[in-house]
């Protein structure tokens, strides 16, 4: 089974064509808005898996659930990928998701082995009221 090594939720993903160095811009982890309900900017998830058996083929699903716990927002990997190499990118890119109350919002990260989705990980984002300034 593939070890999810790490996951990072940013704005933007860069990769560089000729190092295949990777850059993750405005990693997210809170945002303040002014108001509810939000529909929030374009972010990404990045996820790096490491290969445990030659050959191994990895399916994987991205979900979001608001501070209810209510499921907003599921993404599943269209087909599974052989992975190839000792370590394997995955990038998840959502926007226009509307947020409707303030809170820790988690967004996980699964894997499908033998039929059954598995969690390999769970990342809090905030997102919250911002705080009045009074003159």
């Amino acid at each position: 089974m593939a070890k999810l090594l790490w996951a990072v939720p940013c704005q933007k993903i860069i990769t560089d064509q000729q190092t295949n160095a990777v850059s993750h811009i405005e990693v997210v982890e809170a945002f303040l808005a002014p108001e509810f309900p939000i529909t929030i900017i374009p972010m990404q998830i990045s996820t790096l898996w490491l290969q445990e058996e030659i050959n191994e083929i990895l399916a994987m699903r991205l979900r979001m659930r608001n501070p209810q716990g209510k499921l907003i927002l599921e993404f599943e990997s269209p087909k599974q990928m052989k992975l190839t190499k000792k370590r394997h990118r995955v990038n998840v890119s959502f926007s226009n998701i509307t947020l409707d109350i303030p809170g820790e919002y988690t967004l996980i990260i699964e894997q499908k082995k033998s039929g059954k989705w598995r969690k390999e990980s769970t990342l809090p984002v905030d997102f919250n009221l911002m705080k009045s300034q009074k003159k």
